[in-house]
């Protein structure tokens, strides 16, 4: 289904897509995935639970709650643990691949360090928590270029830090991420994978 507008985020940047819904008097069209399509459309890929949708009439549209936040938490997570990188002075590395799904996170990295992985985790944790002690406000901004041509300019940063291009969904702040555990920083060739899960899901208003 392509609609005119949509609230549903098509899964992009390393991150899932929104699922939900698409009713219309009853009819009822389950949305199990979002994507972009070069030409700027926005696809909903599902079934029909129930009847068809009429075209050039109105619809009710609603995200899941909770997939919304968890998937706004694991990508949120990732910019803070890029800003507690370089709070360790390992600026060095270099952001190159992101992935925000819920079976595995990571943030991929250029560039090596001398530290063991157990000393790089403990350090890479203390700095985290910190960072989330002090609930820094995420800030969104529209004035970016790093963007497809068929996305709205976007720029986020954490309130203090660098901005970065990002058209992904976030939290308001780092405090409501909770915790996050840093699972590895595995070295591969020229690469560090810093492998993380957030531990508290969706337990905020949202």
């Amino acid at each position: 289904i392509i609609l005119d507008e949509t609230i549903f985020y098509p899964q992009w940047g390393g991150q899932p897509s929104d699922t939900g819904y698409i009713t219309q008097w009853g009819n009822i069209f389950q949305v199990e995935k979002v994507r972009f399509d070069p030409s700027g459309d926005v696809y909903h890929y599902g079934k029909f639970l129930s009847g068809n949708i009429h075209i050039w009439e109105k619809i009710d549209i609603s995200i899941d709650r909770g997939q919304r936040i968890v998937n706004a938490k694991n990508h949120s997570a990732g910019h803070l643990i890029d800003i507690a990188i370089k709070n360790l002075g390992l600026w060095n590395l270099i952001p190159m691949k992101w992935y925000h799904f819920p079976d595995g996170c990571y943030v991929e990295y250029s560039g090596t360090i001398d530290d063991t992985e157990e000393k790089m985790i403990e350090k890479l944790s203390r700095e985290l928590e910190k960072l989330i002690q002090e609930d820094i406000k995420i800030i969104v901004s529209s004035d970016g270029n790093n963007s497809p041509l068929w996305k709205i300019p976007r720029m986020i940063t954490y309130e203090g830090y660098e901005w970065c291009g990002c058209g992904g969904t976030h939290i308001r702040s780092s405090g409501e991420i909770g915790e996050i555990e840093i699972k590895k920083m595995k070295k591969k060739g020229g690469n560090i994978r810093v492998s993380y899960e957030v531990k508290n899901k969706d337990d905020i208003e949202f």
